[in-house]
């Protein structure tokens, strides 16, 4: 049995670090997901030995993965925790997301240091937004009083000959219906010429194939369909992307998150068989996420005031 010797004493022990974080002038909501973390990281190093999900967590805070997102953010902003992100190339060349290690910071040098580190990250480049064209004046009118009309004089009633149509009659005939189009032999979508909505396609891309190779409940029939919806809708899908992480401000994991929440919830329930209606559901994904993110971040910011 492994001994531990005189050098390898625990800087601070469980409850003194426990203490701390309960001292610490935080929102309740970061002080929670602190002491979440604290049960899960190593007590010596105070980082994580093994991969922590982002749903173990969650259900160790006692919170919903969106609302986590945005506290962690939040905490890593102040300098309190420091995340690492990992990923695995596969054997055919694509990388995958792994689990994040995590790491309370108690030292205060430190945390500072970590704090401008994150401040002093330079944002990716967003869409800007096309100006909104004026709106025509409208055009005023200057009333002068109400006007008079001479009555129309009267005119005798005249007689109408009806009109008798000889011609033969004409018979209708039902046309052809147009067949139907087969989605599955589209063309892949040409790019848009703008870098940033590129750039996030092939991301998206990259972790909806991925998510779709690792989908055990998928069928064969569904996971082509999926594929075929990013042949021919991945820049479309990025242009939604794009469009609301501008407008709810959230961040490139969030969309990427949906893109697997997207796998599970419609790609593994084997419901679809549009590639073009799939690519549907995955915009209604994404400004779910928006709309969940915004929300999340106006009950923090309320529960601190």
């Amino acid at each position: 049995m492994e001994r531990i010797t005189v050098d390898q004493t625990v800087k601070r022990t469980f409850f003194t670090v426990k203490k701390w974080i309960k001292g610490l002038q935080l929102r309740r909501a970061m002080t929670n997901v602190l002491l979440a973390l604290l049960f899960l990281v190593d007590g010596t190093t105070l980082a994580s030995m093994y991969p922590i999900t982002i749903d173990r967590l969650a259900e160790e805070a006692g919170y919903s993965r969106t609302q986590l997102f945005v506290i962690l953010n939040d905490l890593e902003r102040a300098g309190h925790v420091e995340r690492t992100r990992h990923r695995r190339q596969l054997e055919d060349g694509h990388w995958v997301n792994m689990p994040t290690t995590y790491r309370i910071i108690t030292d205060e040098q430190e945390r500072a240091a970590l704090a401008a580190q994150v401040a002093a990250a330079v944002p990716r480049k967003r869409h800007p937004k096309k100006e909104r064209l004026a709106r025509p004046v409208p055009m005023h009118e200057t009333f002068t009083g109400p006007t008079q009309s001479l009555p129309l004089p009267a005119e005798a009633p005249q007689r109408v000959e009806p009109i008798v149509d000889h011609s033969p009659p004409v018979r209708l005939v039902k046309a052809n219906p147009a067949p139907p189009v087969n989605e599955m032999a589209l063309p892949p979508e040409p790019k848009t010429g703008n870098e940033d909505v590129d750039n996030l396609a092939d991301v998206v891309e990259h972790h909806a194939r991925a998510a779709i190779r690792s989908a055990e409940l998928a069928t064969p029939k569904s996971a082509a369909v999926a594929n075929k919806c990013l042949d021919i809708a991945k820049y479309t899908i990025a242009k939604y992307a794009m469009q609301i992480r501008g407008t709810f401000l959230i961040s490139e994991s969030d969309i990427i998150d949906c893109t697997y929440e997207w796998v599970v919830k419609c790609v593994e329930k084997n419901l679809v068989d549009s590639p073009r209606h799939m690519a549907l559901i995955l915009k209604k994904f994404f400004y779910g996420k928006g709309d969940g993110i915004a929300y999340v971040r106006n009950e923090l910011l309320r529960e601190a005031s």
